[in-house]
């Protein structure tokens, strides 16, 4: 086990769950894991995904609620959505949530699963916390798309794909203020906790696992990189 490279993957919610969660892709993402299980450890950080959207806005048709709320509705489903996944893959998986990145934990399983913790922020800052507690050698941002992009794709037409970031240039993009349910390629926090601990991250798309495969085994892959 002292040999096996231990990788964090962050999923963005509409990678696994875009509306409710994608039997097909969890089925193809369960052989991912016992392909390279004998080669890594993973530690998976869950999105809310599309059941968080739906809470988000069944709670706001009720009632002006605010922000602190809704990121608790939000933490409550990455926590569903992790408790489903250590179902799925059984005894491969340490069988606890992690629910406090920060914690002092012990696993021996190849996969153990965290989720949301705390308001104020994202499972992206979660993961940054997570990554750095149990050491892992590789962060992978898995998101819908192939790269990140210098500003929203789907509100304009001339965005530009970007190879490399810097945190700082992440940081400038997407600013020091976090809303629930914000688009944006990584949270205020863990931004500036990856500045701070020099860490390096890819980002790519979680859809195409024989790219995210290419990623965890140092060959070429459609990403970006940040650090």
């Amino acid at each position: 086990m002292q040999n096996k490279k231990t990788v964090l993957i962050k999923f963005g919610g509409s990678v696994m769950v875009p509306d409710l969660p994608d039997v097909d892709y969890i089925k193809r993402f369960k052989k991912f894991i016992e392909n390279n299980k004998n080669s890594h450890r993973f530690i998976l950080v869950t999105g809310g995904g599309g059941i968080n959207k739906k809470y988000n806005t069944l709670a706001k048709e009720v009632t002006r609620i605010d922000n602190q709320n809704l990121d608790w509705i939000g933490i409550y489903t990455t926590r569903l959505n992790a408790r489903f996944l250590i179902s799925i893959f059984g005894k491969d998986c340490h069988g606890k949530v992690v629910t406090d990145p920060t914690a002092k934990i012990n696993w021996q399983e190849n996969l153990i699963i965290g989720a949301g913790w705390k308001p104020g922020w994202s499972t992206d800052y979660c993961s940054m916390l997570l990554a750095d507690n149990l050491k892992a050698e590789q962060i992978i941002i898995a998101t819908n798309t192939d790269y990140i992009f210098d500003k929203d794709p789907n509100e304009f037409d001339d965005a530009r794909e970007l190879v490399k970031i810097s945190w700082q240039e992440l940081h400038a993009m997407v600013g020091d203020d976090w809303l629930p349910r914000m688009h944006i390629p990584l949270d205020p926090s863990a931004i500036r906790f990856g500045k701070e601990k020099k860490m390096r991250a890819i980002s790519l798309n979680g859809r195409n696992l024989e790219n995210l495969e290419k990623a965890i085994k140092g060959q070429k892959y459609i990403g970006t990189k940040i650090g």
